[in-house]
């Protein structure tokens, strides 16, 4: 979004502010009321194994508190003056089910919970294509009747627009063990990610789905992390002046506008432990080049923020924007092709961040493709060889550099054996000389090389691959992973 468009998404938002002081008097009591024991830690909750693992809720003022695993191992805590206590778990190895018990300073303030497992915590977050439930993918009947897991454990994130960080679930929240009537709602990618994982792994798997339909990546930043681009600055600004003016949190409803989804959605988790992060988000920054653009910035600003808070080292694994709309008859250079390069790029770049190809699994008139399984295959395949140093095939065919031949154009690649094309191979590479006019080109594949020729290009010296919003051909190597969409062009940031 442009400066301007940011602005005005954001005083919509603000203009619903004063309609309602009702509204503002309910919103203030329900978040007074803050529970004993945060909702994180419900009946059938997963908690991080094999690391210290923080406990907290909230009762009177200087109250003391009393936390038990399991009828021992007592820890006491004393809260704060704004009542929110705090005791850390000492490291416990995978398996349950366990029992925990807090009983707080005030009348009657016991909480019991019960069927907690010790297991890998992963945060699912993104818009629509993380959001889509399982009626949304392949075969969906048939996947929900056999969801019976009972150490896969889903917790929905309820949804939350506010101008400063909340602390907690403002609705209801809970954990669910996953079987045929619990899944059907929750997250294909997620819930495909966890079931392998769970089977590779063979322990408890809980997966926290923090997504929301059609939000940018800017919604999901930290105000302060945001006010540090000059793009998103007057709007974080904008924000925190209509807050001093009110005395009090305005009222938003707009989930689109900067820092709203980290205040509501995610600030309420912290300090939660989790084992790392799957993003599948983009569709909403891709409208126009200037957007996909500011987003090669943006998306590392989101990964660094998340990893301030979550911890230096979280794993992040990226899902690439799959192909959509038409195929183009021509070359072309579209915004989609270059947010998937800021991915790619980001990838790149941040350490212990991992790119999941899905450019062969999109449908030209579905943004929301239905093989949501392959899409969690995928991701989880990167987080078993990359996080959890599980010797699997996780990536396609990776560039490792281009050089210019006698009238031609050769590409080497990374992870290339039994390299192939499938699809229409006349019409997903194209070259150009110097004056960067792009045509399609002719590959032959030799082992690890992709040599490209033109008749319409003597003496080419750039190539682009799957350049488009929907490339017409894939190219495979023999573990049928896709590459990347990539380019060559001296611009390529």
């Amino acid at each position: 979004m442009t400066k301007n468009t940011i602005l005005r998404t954001l005083c919509v938002g603000l203009m619903i502010a004063g309609m309602s002081d009702g509204v503002h008097a309910q919103e203030a009591a329900r978040v007074d009321m803050k529970p004993l024991l945060h909702p994180l830690f419900s009946d059938n909750a997963v908690l991080q194994r094999d690391r210290p693992v923080p406990i907290w809720g909230w009762t009177e003022p200087q109250g003391q508190v009393v936390v038990q695993l399991d009828g021992d191992k007592q820890q006491t805590a004393r809260a704060g003056s704004d009542g929110r206590w705090m005791v850390s778990l000492a490291p416990h190895a995978a398996g349950g089910p366990h029992l925990l018990s807090v009983m707080g300073s005030g009348a009657g303030e016991v909480a019991t919970r019960q069927n907690v497992m010790f297991g890998d915590v992963w945060l699912c977050g993104g818009q629509s294509n993380m959001a889509y439930d399982l009626y949304g993918a392949n075969n969906p009947e048939a996947e929900i009747a056999a969801a019976n897991y009972p150490n896969i454990r889903l917790l929905q994130v309820p949804n939350a627009i506010k101008a400063t960080s909340i602390q907690t679930f403002e609705t209801t929240g809970a954990w669910q063990v996953c079987s045929p009537q619990t899944v059907a709602r929750f997250s294909a990618v997620g819930y495909f990610f966890g079931r392998k994982l769970h089977h590779d792994l063979n322990v408890p798997i809980g997966l926290i789905d923090d997504s929301w339909s059609g939000t940018p990546g800017q919604s999901w930043v930290s105000g302060p992390a945001l006010a540090a681009m000059s793009d998103f600055k007057p709007a974080v600004d904008a924000l925190k002046q209509s807050e001093s003016a009110a005395g009090t949190p305005p009222h938003l409803d707009n989930p689109n506008a900067p820092e709203v989804l980290f205040n509501g959605k995610i600030a309420p988790l912290l300090p939660v432990q989790i084992k790392g992060v799957i993003w599948y988000q983009g569709e909403s920054n891709a409208d126009t080049a200037a957007e996909a653009e500011q987003y090669r910035t943006l998306l590392p600003v989101l990964v660094n923020d998340w990893r301030a808070h979550f911890g230096a080292r979280t794993p992040f694994h990226i899902v690439q924007l799959s192909s959509f709309k038409a195929p183009d008859d021509a070359p072309s250079d579209d915004p989609w092709p270059h947010l998937r390069e800021a991915q790619l790029q980001t990838a790149q770049r941040l350490p212990h961040t991992h790119l999941v190809v899905v450019i062969d699994l999109g449908e030209e008139k579905n943004v929301h493709f239905r093989n949501k399984q392959e899409a969690g295959l995928r991701l989880a395949m990167s987080a078993l060889d990359h996080t959890y140093g599980v010797k699997v095939d996780s990536s396609g065919p990776a560039l490792r550099g281009a050089k210019v031949v006698k009238g031609a154009v050769e590409l080497t690649f990374d992870h290339a054996q039994g390299l192939n094309l499938k699809g229409d191979e006349s019409r997903v590479f194209a070259v150009a000389d110097a004056d960067r006019k792009f045509h399609w080109a002719t590959p032959q594949i030799d082992g690890n090389k992709v040599t490209l020729r033109s008749v319409d290009v003597p003496s080419p010296v750039y190539a682009r691959f799957a350049w488009s919003n929907n490339p017409r051909a894939a190219l495979y190597n023999a573990a049928g992973l896709p590459a990347s969409p990539f380019r060559t062009d001296p611009d390529a940031k």
